[in-house]
């Protein structure tokens, strides 16, 4: 399963922080928590914790972006070739602006690499191997990541109390985030943005590295 954590769609004009990484981040702790729990310390939404419990044994985690909880933190050039080794089996890997490192106009600028990313993305099945990615706009990937991605999902950031759309990229009240899958086959979900921030640096840049 490949999935697509995007922006910029239903809310227009929202493309940047409107919720993407927290999403994946979010999605991954569910992922290798699977009985992971919400706790409010006074009942405010900025109070929300994020409780993550037992991890699930057979799963784990690869990103390309800082996370507490990740397994390893990987260049996505080291991902694939963990991938061609067979080491990279029953996981879930999440890439960050994959328009970055994989873009719709250039593609990647080793051909190696390009080589090593589109078979993981055909053929992850195999392996047992579930994919998130973000991007600020969905059509700047490329168009084989494109094709061979089974769900995308949009979301989007609202104002905790108001439920308006939050089009701030640098707004500190509380927030949700509204994610809709864009094909409508899955209901909405909701959850509290604040939550996940202690697992991840939100103003983390990516590059094509990891050091």
């Amino acid at each position: 399963m490949i999935t697509c954590y995007t922006g910029g769609i239903l809310a227009e004009a929202q493309d940047r922080g409107n919720g993407k990484t927290a999403t994946m981040t979010f999605s991954l702790a569910f992922a290798k928590y699977p009985n992971m729990t919400f706790v409010s310390d006074d009942g405010t939404p900025g109070s929300t914790r994020l409780i993550l419990g037992e991890p699930n044994p057979d799963i784990s985690v690869f990103t390309n972006y800082r996370v507490g909880f990740a397994d390893k933190v990987l260049s996505p050039d080291e991902i694939s070739e963990l991938f061609e080794t067979e080491i990279l089996r029953n996981c879930v890997i999440g890439i960050d602006e994959m328009q970055v490192l994989w873009d719709s106009h250039f593609g990647m600028n080793q051909k190696s690499v390009k080589n090593r990313l589109q078979r993981l993305v055909q053929q992850s099945r195999k392996r047992n191997v579930s994919i998130y990615y973000t991007t600020q706009r969905n059509k700047n990937v490329h168009a084989i990541l494109r094709r061979h991605t089974n769900l995308v999902c949009e979301c989007i950031k609202r104002h905790y109390f108001t439920h308006d759309v939050c089009y701030d990229d640098q707004c500190y009240v509380p927030h949700y985030v509204e994610v809709v899958d864009l094909d409508f086959r899955y209901p909405v979900w909701r959850w509290p943005l604040d939550c996940i921030f202690e697992f991840y640096d939100s103003d983390e840049i990516i590059f094509e590295d990891v050091s």
